[in-house]
């Protein structure tokens, strides 16, 4: 992300603006995710399609899941990925595992001994949802 794949030379030419706000949406993304969590939890594209089609009888195999006190690991500790722990840990007492490159972690979130930061090198990661903020 960012100005990697924008041909800014060629913006100029064409007298083409173009500003880099790496954080202007950062909560916007991030609640989106957390949004398509709860969409998967609660398998709401199966219910929306099951309904479309009026297979009405689909409704007792959709079971979904809370995602109150489960475990959420997030790769990607950047403005989104730390929104995102922001919210599950605080608002939906999710257990976090902060999955990180090096070997120190030192996010203020990690306060909280319901977090815990690995490394993606050395620990495997067992969650029912892990976002990817990268």
């Amino acid at each position: 992300m960012g100005l990697d794949t924008v041909d800014l030379n060629a913006a100029t030419l064409r007298g083409i603006p173009v500003i880099y706000t790496p954080f202007a949406n950062a909560n916007a993304v991030a609640e989106h995710a957390v949004h398509l969590m709860f969409g998967l939890a609660r398998q709401t594209l199966a219910g929306d399609e099951a309904v479309r089609g009026s297979r009405f009888d689909i409704r007792d195999s959709l079971i979904g899941f809370e995602l109150r006190h489960t475990t959420l690991g997030i790769v990607g500790l950047g403005a989104v990925g730390m929104r995102v722990a922001e919210v599950c840990h605080k608002g939906l007492d999710m257990r976090l595992w902060l999955l990180i490159r090096s070997h120190s972690c030192q996010p203020s979130i990690l306060s909280h001994e319901l977090i815990l930061c690995v490394s993606c090198y050395k620990n495997p990661i067992s969650s029912r949802c892990i976002p990817a903020h990268l």
